[in-house]
């Protein structure tokens, strides 16, 4: 509906989540949920103010912990504090606990922070998150990347010692 103009569709984000958060009904939840993760993608995706965009997830999070928005949010979180605000720890932090919730698409997660320890330079704890991949997850897609990682952990130990 506000297809080109994010300004605005932001503003009616903003509007759903405040008449929600007021309001004393069922369906409340839903739609403060649905309109901060909406508000969130607004920020990030059209208006590229990635700060604000995490803001508005931790607040989803924080407000409606249990709601698959918020486990959506606990991801794209993740990728904004790694990829635009430099906060590997904070990503994993997210990741963990977007984990922790066993979405169907864990194996997946786990192998995006195998990376993040990587990139930190914890090799060893990038090699653990690789190794449960592949004893949990052995027939997943991601299975095979793990193995890859796992590779190139052991390759670069060889290479240090």
């Amino acid at each position: 509906m506000f297809l080109g103009n994010p300004r605005r569709a932001l503003n009616e984000y903003e509007q759903a989540t405040e008449l929600a958060a007021r309001e004393n009904s069922t369906r409340s939840p839903f739609v403060q949920s649905r309109a901060l993760r909406g508000a969130a993608d607004v920020c990030y995706l059209e208006l590229r103010e990635p700060a604000r965009a995490a803001a508005i997830y931790r607040r989803l999070i924080r407000i409606h912990p249990q709601r698959p928005e918020a486990l959506e949010a606990r991801v794209s979180l993740s990728h904004i504090l790694r990829s635009d605000l430099h906060d590997l720890r904070g990503a994993i932090a997210e990741l963990a606990a977007a984990i922790a919730r066993q979405p169907p698409w864990v194996a997946a997660l786990r192998y995006e922070m195998a990376k993040l320890y990587f990139e930190l330079g914890n090799y060893p704890q990038s090699a653990l998150e690789a190794e449960a991949i592949l004893q949990r997850y052995g027939t997943s897609a991601v299975a095979a990347r793990a193995t890859m990682n796992r590779l190139g952990l052991r390759a670069r130990a060889d290479n240090v010692i």
